[in-house]
């Protein structure tokens, strides 16, 4: 994690099967979980790229276009990225 997102995610607990997607031109730091993509805006809302909006936003990983979920709090957000690939992971096996 380079140095420009210093203070964004060191008070979370980042789960360690998560990848780090985070590059030195994006906005805020991301990582990524089955099929979502977690990016996390800075904890104090004066220096959000969106000021005044959640500070946790999931998208899937694969079309980023699709917006998942959005949440201030973050124990919410970790089961909701467990319950979306909880349910993928379901209809994988179903299909197959």
């Amino acid at each position: 994690m380079t140095k420009q997102f210093e203070g964004y995610w060191e008070d979370l607990d980042i789960p360690e099967d998560w990848e780090c997607e985070s590059y030195h031109n994006d906005a805020v730091p991301s990582w990524s979980s089955g099929i979502c993509h977690i990016f996390v805006d800075h904890p104090d809302d004066s220096e959000r790229e969106m000021q005044g909006d959640h500070r946790f936003f999931i998208f899937h990983k694969y079309d980023t276009t699709e917006f998942l979920d959005s949440d201030n709090d973050w124990n919410i957000i970790l089961n909701v990225v467990k319950s979306i690939n909880l349910i993928k992971e379901r209809r994988i096996n179903v299909l197959l």
